[in-house]
């Protein structure tokens, strides 16, 4: 990154899965974090996805686990936009002082599955 850029990371969320099809879809989470050059103070964070059930859903998740063949799968989503400044960036110079244009958004994706007999 040149220091006059930023990236935003802006928001994540998740679908959750079995072998049968999508099971839930969790409400996205607003991070809405700037990370400059040379920052690194954004680490080691936990974000948790919650992932609304009613009982159909439950019945379901059952079925599946009873049968010994529960398998689930995670699809989370991490948006990041890159920004730049559009006033004179100064060293030190607070975060809330910078005026940021948005560049372009990219989309991160994560899979991950379990493989669980019940």
């Amino acid at each position: 990154m040149q220091p006059h850029d930023g990236l935003e990371i802006a928001s994540l969320y998740g679908k959750l899965s079995t072998n049968s099809g999508l099971l839930s879809t969790s409400t996205p989470i607003h991070i809405g974090v700037i990370l400059t050059k040379g920052y690194d103070g954004y680490k080691n964070e936990l974000h948790y996805l919650e992932f609304p059930l009613d009982s159909v859903r439950i019945a379901a998740l059952e079925r599946h686990r009873a049968g010994g063949d529960l398998k689930m799968r995670l699809d989370a989503t991490l948006i990041v936009k890159k920004l730049r400044a559009l006033n004179e960036r100064l060293p030190k110079q607070p975060m809330v002082d910078i005026v940021w244009g948005y560049v372009q958004s990219y989309k991160l994706r994560l899979q991950a599955g379990s493989d669980r007999n019940a």
